[in-house]
């Protein structure tokens, strides 16, 4: 972000990157061709060479009406492993900034430690809002559910839901768990933290022109497009960042207290 991208220096997603030892790289489109011809059918979309406001709205408005929302949702963040210079491409190898990490969090967090992970995002769901995605089974739900209440979109990650939550069923590569996997965290828990900036069209919007800018644009084009991803993954406004700190300080001091009686994870 720093750059104004949503994706690492190689164009990787590093949160469709951070696969567990059950989900190698290898073949891994071929596991998932369902997932990759979905993607691959929205290439003019998703992927093109240079950028036209008319054309990404006839597009994107056109496609959502063939497909439904959450169907055309579902084929955005479920993530890609065959094209490298497109969105949400998930990678080929286990990138060095997650080697970094997991090698950091080996030395000084013992694997029989109780874990709560907290990963937070922006550009999902309502301006300001958060919404909450679980990670463990129905028993670890509850406990997630006894600690945050009942925020809108708790559900078990990975499986069918509504609202903002909806279409991340097929997504895998996401940190919470890929790093309790490959550090051997028996016991750890987590969920993703989801804060809403701009309609979801808007926040594709400006990933599709960056791409095409960074790829195919002169400086002044991805300079701008730049600003776009920016300004749709942290809205340019004192309210708006109030509310997010506000929403993320309280997760984080009820997951602490969570574990402190024993509720987590």
């Amino acid at each position: 972000m720093a750059y104004g991208r949503r994706w690492n220096e190689k164009g990787v997603d590093l949160n469709r990157n951070a696969l567990r030892l059950s989900e190698p790289f290898e073949g891994l489109v071929d596991r998932r061709r369902d997932v990759e011809d979905a993607y691959a059918e929205l290439a003019s979309l998703l992927n093109p060479t240079s950028w036209s406001e008319a054309k990404f709205w006839w597009r994107a408005l056109s496609t959502v009406a063939r497909k439904g929302f959450v169907a055309t949702k579902r084929v955005l963040v479920s993530g890609q492993y065959s094209v490298p210079n497109g969105l949400w491409f998930g990678g080929t190898e286990l990138q060095k900034s997650h080697k970094y990490v997991l090698k950091f969090l080996g030395k000084v967090v013992p694997p029989s430690s109780r874990i709560f992970l907290v990963d937070a995002h922006t550009g999902l769901g309502p301006s300001g809002v958060d919404t909450l995605m679980a990670l463990g089974d129905d028993a670890s739900l509850d406990g997630v559910r006894h600690v945050f209440g009942e925020p809108d979109g708790t559900f078990l990650y990975g499986e069918t839901a509504t609202g903002a939550a909806s279409g991340y069923d097929a997504t895998i590569g996401d940190v919470p768990r890929g790093y309790a996997d490959r550090l051997g965290w028996t016991n750890a828990r987590g969920l993703t933290q989801e804060f809403g900036t701009v309609p979801g069209l808007l926040v594709a919007r400006a990933l599709v022109r960056e791409n095409a800018a960074w790829h195919h644009g002169d400086e002044d084009e991805q300079r701008a497009a730049a600003r776009d991803v920016r300004d749709a993954f942290c809205v340019p406004s004192a309210a708006w960042q109030a509310s997010v700190v506000e929403r993320g300080v309280t997760v984080a001091r009820q997951a602490l207290a969570g574990l402190a009686a024993g509720r987590l994870p």
